[in-house]
């Protein structure tokens, strides 16, 4: 709607038709309250065009404009084509993420398998049989399990020759089969060792003689499944 100043008491008359433009007219003095008509066709409609079909006829370039445009940017909407001839927003797809190949479970560096499960009150027996190393449970809580086997009976071809980050595979009676690493090598004095020597923060500890007057204790630390 426009607004149009006109001078005098009020609008001139005259009868509105069809196709007529309203306006808003200010009178001075008066509010801004009367509307007034104004002969202006709001299309292009000739004159001599005194039916429904003719007006229709004259105006429908225009429609059929209009409606190529919409048609033209609805299809903008949707295209996968973006403006500068990149892909559009819509049409883009993120890469794939592929996860990381998981690490393989380390290969042990050594394999043993328990002859027997003891107690501190039951492992001589066992123990001296040399039929390999034997699962002693010390029977303390917060205290780990420990393995032993004679030097002379086979543990001293592979407990001391063990270092810090080997793998060591354990099964067998008295022990949680699986990969343990080993995590400290410690050497003492033979006979000045007790169970408290043992470290608590182990899962196991291996033991065997080195010599007439040594031992060593090796510290374990189960390999969690995830990685084994």
């Amino acid at each position: 709607m426009r607004v149009r100043t006109r001078q005098g008491d009020g609008p001139a008359p005259f009868r509105a038709r069809q196709g007529d433009e309203p306006v808003l007219v200010e009178y001075p003095g008066r509010p801004r309250s009367c509307i007034d008509i104004v002969r202006r066709p709001t299309s292009r409609v000739p004159p001599n065009a005194t039916s429904a079909y003719d007006r229709y006829m004259a105006v429908r370039p225009g429609v059929l404009a209009a409606a190529a445009v919409t048609t033209a940017l609805v299809a903008g909407c949707t295209s996968s084509v973006g403006p500068g001839g990149g892909e559009s927003f819509t049409a883009a797809r993120l890469p794939t993420l592929t996860a990381a190949p998981e690490a393989p479970a380390p290969r042990p560096d050594v394999r043993r398998t328990m002859s027997a499960a003891a107690t501190l009150a039951t492992f001589e027996a066992p123990l001296d049989a040399c039929r390999g190393p034997v699962a002693i449970d010390v029977q303390e809580a917060g205290r780990p399990l420990l393995v032993s086997e004679h030097d002379y009976c086979g543990g001293a071809a592979w407990i001391p020759g063990l270092d810090r980050g080997d793998v060591v595979e354990l099964d067998g009676p008295g022990v949680d089969a699986g990969l343990y690493r080993v995590d400290v090598v410690d050497r003492h004095q033979r006979r000045d060792v007790f169970v408290r020597d043992l470290r608590p923060s182990a899962d196991v500890v291996l033991q065997t003689c080195v010599s007439q007057t040594q031992l060593v204790l090796v510290a374990l630390s189960k390999v969690p499944e995830r990685d084994a």
